[in-house]
């Protein structure tokens, strides 16, 4: 059975949906749930929704472990500490974010493969994947939709780790994110903690395994998201099935160049300017029905 930790800040819907989804496979395929929630800044309805929920009798399990912060800790420290906190106590576990959504076959996929992690080999397992494969693929780069990880392989996590690689070895084909994500992190103009454990994996010289189908479903594509405020949800893969008994483990330790390849694509037509006004103005158009429906 896997443990599981979900970071919540404004998302007391989206919570619930997931604890209630959880509670449900406790004992089959979940076995700790912790919850780690921030507090706002200033006093914020959204947020005082998350922290009442939580006190609901139907989560005053054993199984549960709820962590409030009585001060704003922001999104990347949370993380970061609620992630080390967790691995200290369970060894290794699954972490979400309150506005993610996944099935039973999510487990499967980790169960599968949680053994198999190492320092310099397979550091991280990701629920997320932009592109269909036969079977489950290796890549450089970390996705962080969902995803698990060990105490070992996160001991090589360092918080503002500077590359010694070029920077643009970060970067995927048709796409500067990476880099750009990573100097504005470094600038200090973003915070993100997903950069610095991509950068300390791939110092490390390790890899990520992805399914072959997408496993998770991102909701978080709102007013209430911290970065992320316009529908480049219209762009994200659904949820697939996934059978583990016929999946396969890359017969070897390396990226495949034609999967480097698509998922360069995926993020080039992911982050054009062309294709973000479209979707910000789909995005307006669905908002404005909402109003007058």
């Amino acid at each position: 059975m896997i443990n599981v930790t979900i970071f919540a800040y404004k998302r007391h819907k989206n919570l619930e949906r997931l604890l209630d989804f959880l509670n449900q496979l406790h004992n089959k395929k979940v076995k700790n749930i912790n919850i780690y929630i921030d507090k706002s800044l200033k006093k914020d309805e959204d947020n005082e929704k998350v922290f009442k929920l939580v006190d609901n009798i139907k989560y005053k399990k054993d199984y549960i472990n709820i962590f409030k912060r009585e001060k704003h800790f922001g999104l990347k420290n949370n993380l970061i500490l609620g992630i080390t906190d967790t691995l200290q106590v369970y060894n290794s576990a699954l972490f979400l974010e309150e506005d993610l959504e996944i099935s039973d076959k999510s487990f499967d996929f980790i169960e599968k493969y949680s053994n198999i992690l190492s320092p310099g080999k397979i550091m991280h397992l990701s629920l997320f994947t932009p592109i269909k494969n036969k079977y489950s693929y290796l890549t450089r780069l970390m996705f962080c939709w969902g995803w698990y990880t060990n105490f070992d392989c996160w001991n090589y996590f360092i918080k503002d780790i500077k590359m010694s690689y070029p920077i643009k070895s970060i970067d995927y084909p048709f796409s500067k994110f990476f880099s750009s994500t990573y100097i504005n992190n470094q600038n200090k103009k973003i915070n993100s903690w997903a950069i610095s454990w991509y950068v300390s994996i791939f110092e490390n010289n390790g890899y990520c395994l992805n399914p072959p189908a997408n496993l998770v479903l991102n909701n978080g594509f709102d007013e209430l998201a911290t970065h992320t405020k316009t529908s480049s949800s219209l762009l994200l893969p659904k949820m697939y099935s996934y059978d583990a008994k016929i999946d396969k483990f890359p017969n070897l330790l390396k990226e495949d160049i034609k999967n480097r390849y698509r998922i360069g694509l995926y993020f080039f037509i992911r982050t054009n300017i062309l294709t973000r006004i479209v979707s910000k103005i789909i995005y307006i158009i669905n908002n404005l029905i909402d109003e007058k429906s």
